[in-house]
């Protein structure tokens, strides 16, 4: 008989999965909220599991945000119980860590000497995004304007760039009460 548990993804919901569909329908689902607190990258139509990350998270990955960037592609940013941000690229697009800046490129070749078995299918982590004092719960990117935004447990809600990791400024109106949706737009 076949075991249908070994391609099992977690309980979803919308804070630890993100699809991402390529041409011809091909594409891949990255997911968060394991046991073993990795990130991973599944097929799409057989949900076979490409590859595992563990991204450096002190804790679980609580939360992950998929969103394309216009100079390095496809990108993954996760949150996590450590109050911390991730920021992750395409382990096969060896452009993408050189485009985000020297820090990045470094990075990346250290994660590709530890990962060298899956980096054609995998997410590479690229930089730490500081600034909460509670596990993270909600992620929201806006490519167009490089930034993400991020909501604690506590409330507290923190700003940074993406590319070069500044940390922008934190909303305090909401500490107290734990956030679970932020939306990130553009619109005046």
């Amino acid at each position: 008989t076949h075991d249908s548990s070994a391609n099992a993804l977690p309980q979803i919901d919308a804070r630890n999965v993100a699809l991402s569909v390529g041409a011809g329908g091909h594409g891949r689902i990255v997911t968060c909220g394991y046991w073993d607190s990795t990130l991973k990258v599944h097929a799409l139509d057989s949900l076979k599991e490409l590859s595992t990350s563990s991204g450096g998270h002190v804790g679980s990955i609580t939360c992950l945000q998929l969103g394309q960037d216009h100079c390095n592609g496809q990108i993954v940013i996760t949150g996590g119980e450590d109050g911390t941000c991730r920021v992750w690229v395409e382990a096969h697009s060896m452009g993408s860590a050189v485009a985000i800046d020297d820090i990045a490129y470094i990075n990346y070749e250290n994660e590709m000497d530890q990962q060298s078995k899956q980096k054609e299918n995998g997410m590479v982590y690229i930089r730490t995004l500081w600034g909460h004092t509670s596990p993270v719960t909600c992620l929201s990117y806006a490519a167009d304007m490089e930034v993400v935004l991020s909501g604690g447990a506590n409330g507290l809600l923190c700003l940074h760039t993406v590319r070069k990791g500044y940390f922008i400024r934190s909303i305090k109106n909401l500490m107290g009460n734990a956030v679970h949706h932020v939306l990130n737009t553009s619109a005046g």
